[in-house]
């Protein structure tokens, strides 16, 4: 719902789940998505693949970097969280994986060699992520970190008012 301007660009990628319940996403592939215009443009489609795979977080990390470059790079994580022993991004197609610190580690420094600078931001937008385990691991990734300790509702980020507050000033200081 936001206005995203031509010079921000929102890439995500969506699998893990049995059924999504909107958007015509399909289950049976990993898609990658532009939001644009208030919906999702298909980017590329690839075979089924574990999202809670150091591999797959990799290659999605990797596709945002080579393809969209930027001063200001930012990632997010959506879904279930558990904290700093079982990781985030449960993917119900492959008995609830999850990506772990060392495999979040191991895909950030993977992607890192590609980069001239760190992320601006990682974030998580699941429950139960900020521990001091999970700021050490991605310190030497990202400038900030954004996780909550606690339980988040349902719906998520409130995603809608920092695209627009972005949209209006994409210089916008991220703290």
């Amino acid at each position: 719902a936001a206005d995203i301007p031509d010079n921000v660009n929102v890439v995500i990628q969506t699998g893990g789940a049995e059924k999504w319940r909107s958007h015509d996403i399909p289950n049976d592939s990993i898609n990658r998505w532009l939001v644009k215009d208030g919906g999702l443009s298909l980017l590329e489609s690839l075979p089924q693949a574990n999202m809670g795979d150091q591999q797959t977080f990799a290659g999605f990390l990797s596709y945002g970097v080579e393809n969209y470059p930027a001063e200001k790079m930012c990632v997010i994580v959506w879904d279930h969280g558990s904290g700093s022993i079982e990781g985030a991004a449960n993917d119900e197609n492959y008995g609830f994986d999850a990506l772990t610190l060392a495999e979040m580690d191991g895909a950030l420094e993977t992607v890192s060699e590609q980069m001239t600078d760190r992320f601006e931001l990682f974030g998580f937008d699941a429950c139960l992520m900020a521990t001091a385990e999970v700021a050490y691991a991605l310190d030497p990734y990202a400038d900030y970190l954004i996780a909550s300790e606690e339980s988040e509702p349902g719906e998520g980020w409130a995603y809608k008012n920092w695209l627009t507050m972005l949209a209006e000033d994409p210089a916008v200081p991220t703290a």
